[in-house]
C-alpha cells in the first residue's frame, strides 16, 4: 500500500483516480490546486503525486520548483495526466518529466493503465516502502487512513467508505467552509450541476452522529446556505 496526491480540478479524474487507486488499497487525498498542495504534504507523507497538467501552467511551475527543492520531496515520482489533444502526445513525454522516476498517461484514464503505470512509478521510487504514518490530524480528531477510524482519547469509531471520504476532505481543509456541490463533485464524483443535497444531508447527519460517539459532533457544522466544515479546537461554534 502507497500514499498518492492526486492535484487535479477535474471530478472525473479525481473520481477515477481515487476510485482506482483505493481499490488497490493505496491511500489518496486530492487537492484542486498545485498551490494547495504544500500544505499536504505538512500533514501526510506520500509515495507519488499524480498531476494533472490541465491546471494553470504558472502554478504548475510554482509547485514543481517548491517540490524538487527538497530532497526527500524530489524523490517522489510524479505521475503526469496529460489532456488529449495537447501538444504532448503518448510519443512526446512533458519536458519536466525526470527520466527514470516520473511517468505521464493521456486522458481520458482507464483503470488498467492507471493501475500499470502507479505500479511501475512506486517500483521505481528510492522510498521502498510505504510512508508512515497513515493518519490524518486535526486535534481533538484523527482518522486512520489505513482503517478508516476516527478517534478521539482513545475512543473509536469506525466509518463507512462514504464517510471516510467525507471526514478526509473535510479534515484537509480544516476550518474551511465547503460548500455542498463541491462535495457532490469531489467526495461523490457527480458531475457539476448534479447530485442530489439529500446525498449530503443523510451522510453528514449520520456521520455526525458517529461523532457524537465520541464526543466531537460539534466539530462538524452545517452554515446554512453555505455549507458544511469540521472545526478547529479551540474555534467558536458556528451553525448547527
Amino acid at each position: 500500500m502507497a500514499s498518492v496526491l492526486v492535484i487535479s480540478n477535474d471530478p472525473t479524474t479525481c473520481s477515477l483516480v481515487v476510485n482506482c487507486l483505493t481499490t488497490d488499497g493505496h491511500v489518496v487525498a486530492t487537492c484542486d490546486t498545485p498551490s494547495a498542495a504544500p500544505r499536504l504534504f505538512a500533514t501526510l507523507v506520500f509515495d507519488a503525486v499524480c498531476l494533472d497538467t490541465a491546471l494553470d501552467q504558472s502554478s504548475i511551475d510554482d509547485f514543481l520548483r517548491w517540490f524538487q527543492a527538497d530532497e526527500q520531496r524530489a524523490a517522489i515520482p510524479i505521475l503526469f495526466l496529460l489532456p488529449l489533444g495537447s501538444q504532448w502526445t503518448p510519443a512526446a513525454a512533458p519536458p519536466q518529466l525526470r527520466p527514470g522516476l516520473d511517468g505521464y498517461l493521456v486522458k481520458p484514464l482507464d483503470d488498467n493503465g492507471l493501475r500499470k503505470t502507479m505500479a511501475e512509478l512506486l517500483a521505481r521510487s528510492p522510498r521502498g516502502q510505504p510512508a508512515y504514518p497513515h493518519v490524518l490530524r486535526l486535534p481533538p480528531l484523527t482518522l486512520d487512513l489505513d482503517t478508516h477510524d476516527l478517534s478521539v482519547d482513545g475512543r473509536t469509531v469506525h466509518l463507512t467508505p462514504t464517510e471516510y471520504r467525507l471526514t478526509s476532505y473535510l479534515m484537509e481543509r480544516p476550518g474551511a467552509v465547503v460548500a455542498r456541490d463541491e462535495l457532490l463533485e469531489r467526495v461523490w464524483g457527480f458531475h457539476p450541476g448534479t447530485g442530489s443535497a439529500a446525498v449530503v444531508r443523510v451522510h453528514v447527519g449520520n456521520l455526525r452522529r458517529k461523532m457524537a460517539q465520541i464526543g466531537t459532533g460539534r466539530f462538524l457544522e452545517t452554515l446554512p446556505h453555505q455549507g458544511y466544515r469540521l472545526r478547529v479546537e479551540g474555534a467558536p461554534v458556528g451553525g448547527a
